[in-house]
């Protein structure tokens, strides 16, 4: 008999690279509820036939629920089998269910190749390992965070660094599919907790460099929240500051924020959007300020000039100068963390590329 994985077997400490494929046979909705990184959903069940034989296990017991999930699933296990045995084939592949039972074994059973395993106690044994690991994973690295008023390019110089070697970087926000601010939000959905807590376990479980580098993040980005030793992470870890000038800055919000969300939604959902968030930050803002930024939105759209920065400078830049700035800088002052560099984008770049080519 084939011995079952692992948890550990699955996401080997340092190796870069998962071992296997996971091919994930729970239901849609329990995926969505949790997901893990470089697995394939492929649900031996619909939601619809879960919730069905789940009422018949309930009923009548697991033999008459077996028997219900035969008969619902008999028309179409040709097309679901053929699509587990194309993701076996393409390499060392794990089934894994909710806790490694009926459907994984049934699944393992269907696919017919020796090659593939199971996955012992299933998702829920995978989950608690990688919560479990967490912190002393952390701990291998010496952890760097880096800092800047918003729009100063400190996801940008993220991207610099994560063909460095020897530099492990964890972009929480692209994680996250969410900026970290009122205005932060993303085409994209925003993930479950639990997947987005699974997919920077295992981003740091591989790793094998000695340095992490970490935006400067508040526990909450959007409607997700960093786990517990991550949060202790990145406030209790030394800071690269980034400074750049407040022009450079409301170009690449106009960027991140305006263009890229317009581009993806259109211009009248992009402009609802940001109106409402301004809107929300009202109390926080003078009703002047607020009022102002909002008729420049407005304006600059009905001036035809949308995709220029200099038509959104002035609900930007006052956005900048009396939220942002104060509330970034009082937090900064009541940190305890040292600052171990501070330039702009291209020095900051070169001083941390630096600091891991001499270690």
């Amino acid at each position: 008999m084939r011995s079952l994985l692992e948890p550990p077997d699955l996401y080997p400490e340092g190796a870069g690279v998962p071992a296997f494929t996971l091919l994930d046979v729970r239901a849609p909705v329990e995926v969505a509820a949790g997901a893990l990184p470089f697995s394939v959903s492929q649900p031996i069940l619909t939601d619809a036939e879960r919730h069905r034989v789940g009422v018949r296990y309930k009923e009548a017991g697991q033999d008459e629920a077996v028997k219900l999930g035969y008969a619902l699933t008999e028309p179409f296990m040709r097309e679901r089998v053929n699509a587990w045995r194309v993701v076996a084939a393409a390499g060392p592949t794990a089934v894994m269910c909710w806790r490694g039972g009926l459907r994984s074994t049934l699944a393992d059973e269907f696919i017919g190749d020796a090659r593939v395993t199971r996955v012992r106690s299933g998702y829920k044994a995978v989950r608690s390992y990688l919560m479990g690991r967490l912190e002393p994973t952390l701990a291998r690295y010496q952890t760097v965070v880096v800092g800047g008023l918003t729009g100063s390019g400190k996801t940008a110089l993220l991207g610099r660094l994560a063909d460095v070697r020897g530099v492990r970087v964890l972009d929480l926000e692209h994680e996250a599919r969410h900026r970290g601010s009122a205005f932060g939000r993303l085409a994209e959905a925003q993930p479950a907790q639990a997947t987005f807590e699974n997919s920077v376990a295992v981003q740091l479980l591989l790793g094998s460099e000695k340095t992490l580098v970490l935006e400067d993040e508040s526990r909450s980005i959007g409607r997700v929240e960093l786990p517990d030793p991550l949060y202790r992470a990145v406030q209790t870890s030394p800071l690269v500051i980034v400074d750049e000038p407040l022009e450079r800055r409301v170009t690449r919000i106009h960027h991140d924020y305006v263009l890229s969300l317009g581009d993806a939604l259109g211009v009248g959902e992009t402009k609802a959007y940001l109106s409402e968030s301004l809107y929300r930050l009202k109390n926080r803002l003078s009703g002047a300020v607020t009022e102002a930024a909002l008729r420049a939105l407005e304006d600059a759209d009905a001036s035809g000039c949308w995709r220029e920065p200099e038509a959104h400078a002035g609900w930007i830049g006052p956005l900048l100068r009396h939220y942002y700035d104060p509330l970034y800088r009082k937090a900064l002052r009541n940190s305890a963390r040292p600052v171990i560099f501070e330039g702009d984008l291209e020095a900051c770049t070169a001083w941390l590329t630096q600091q891991n080519r001499s270690d």
